[in-house]
C-alpha cells in the first residue's frame, strides 16, 4: 500500500487585530478566510483577536447583518483578547489601526517585521479602517467594503508570501 505524503496543516498564521475582537477584525478574518486558494486551505490559519476584547463576546448585531449580506458567516464568533501564543505564533499580524500595531509593537517588539496595518500592507497606505461601533448598519456596510477591498489589493502579495515561506 501506497504511502500518502503527509500534509501540512495550519502551518501558516495570519492574525487580524481590533480593539474589542466584535466588528472590524473577525469581518476580516471572515471575508479572507472565503478567499484561502484551494492550494493553501490546509496550510493558513486565520484569526482574530481584540486589543481590549473580552473573551467570549459574540460579535455585534450589525457585524454579524453586514458579513452575512456578503455571504461570510460570524454565527461561530466569540472575541479574544490578544496574548502572548497569538501574538507570537502568528505570521503575519495585520490591525485594522496603526496605533494598534503601536500598542502590539511595544509589549511585544520582536514581532515588528511581521506586523502591519490592514491598509499598509503590500505598500498600500499607512491608514486606519475605521471603528463601525455603535453606528447603524450603513456603517458596517461600509467598513466591510473597505476591508473587502484591502483584502482585495493585498490578496496577491499575500497568498504568494505564503506559498514562498511554506516551501522552505
Amino acid at each position: 500500500m501506497k504511502k500518502r505524503p503527509a500534509v501540512k496543516r495550519h502551518s501558516f498564521q495570519i492574525l487580524f487585530i481590533c480593539s474589542g475582537n466584535i466588528c472590524r477584525s473577525p469581518m476580516a478574518e471572515a471575508s479572507l478566510r472565503s478567499r484561502i486558494p484551494p492550494d493553501l486551505k490546509h496550510v493558513v490559519s486565520i484569526k482574530s483577536a481584540g486589543i481590549r476584547a473580552i473573551s467570549g463576546v459574540p460579535p455585534t448585531a450589525e457585524a454579524e447583518l453586514a458579513a452575512k449580506l456578503k455571504g461570510y458567516s460570524l454565527r461561530n464568533h466569540r472575541s479574544s483578547p490578544i496574548n502572548d501564543l497569538v501574538i507570537e505564533t502568528a505570521d503575519i499580524i495585520l490591525c485594522m489601526e496603526p496605533n494598534q500595531c503601536d500598542y502590539i509593537l511595544t509589549r511585544y517588539p520582536r514581532v515588528a517585521s511581521k506586523l502591519f496595518p490592514l491598509k499598509a500592507y503590500a505598500q498600500g497606505e499607512y491608514d486606519e479602517i475605521p471603528d463601525p461601533f455603535g453606528f447603524d448598519i450603513h456603517h458596517y456596510r461600509s467598513t466591510l467594503e473597505l476591508i473587502d477591498s484591502e483584502l482585495t489589493r493585498i490578496e496577491p502579495v499575500l497568498w504568494e508570501t505564503i506559498r514562498q515561506k511554506i516551501k522552505k
